[in-house]
């Protein structure tokens, strides 16, 4: 069940993350009633983030923390 959980958390931060991402093109595109949609499923995304772990950016800081590298570390192997 924990396990569950923590699936539906990282879930939910890659859906906001997404969104995020659909939002910020909405915007520089100039399409504000999509943009303002894309801000309503946002929001609910985080209230029903709220109700269990925490917020939308604490899952994303989950998920991120999740992966073993990250953009544009070097990795140095053993000789």
């Amino acid at each position: 069940e924990r396990a569950s959980a923590k699936q539906a958390s990282l879930d939910a931060a890659a859906d906001g993350i997404i969104l995020r991402g659909q939002l910020a093109q909405a915007i520089e595109e100039e399409r504000y009633a999509d943009a303002a949609q894309l801000r309503d499923k946002i929001a609910a995304l985080e209230e029903a983030a709220s109700g269990s772990s925490g917020s939308a950016d604490e899952l994303i800081l989950t998920a991120s923390r999740a992966n073993a590298f990250v953009l544009g570390q070097t990795v140095r192997h053993a000789q």
